[in-house]
C-alpha cells in the first residue's frame, strides 16, 4: 500500500517536471537565464524548442506503466 502511494508520487513529481522542463525549452524566450545555461554547454538556440516538445514526448511516455517502471529500474542499476 505505502509503496503503490510512494510510486503514484514519484509518477506525478517526474511528469510535472518533464512538463514544466518542456515548457520552459519550448518558450526560451521568456526564460534567458535557461537560454544562457545551455548555450553554454555549447546548445544551439534554435535547438530548445525540439528537446521542449522532446520533453513533451517523455512525459507522455512516462505515463505509460512499463515506460515508467523501466525509469525507475535504470535509476536503481
Amino acid at each position: 500500500m505505502l509503496r503503490n502511494i510512494i510510486l503514484k508520487v514519484i509518477l506525478i513529481l517526474s511528469v510535472s517536471l518533464n512538463f514544466k522542463h518542456g515548457w520552459e525549452r519550448y518558450h526560451y524566450q521568456y526564460f534567458p537565464e535557461t537560454v544562457y545555461f545551455l548555450t553554454g554547454f555549447g546548445m544551439k538556440e534554435t535547438m530548445l524548442p525540439y528537446f521542449g516538445i522532446l520533453s513533451f514526448a517523455i512525459g507522455i511516455l512516462i505515463l505509460v506503466p512499463r515506460m515508467f517502471f523501466m525509469e525507475m529500474l535504470s535509476m536503481h542499476l
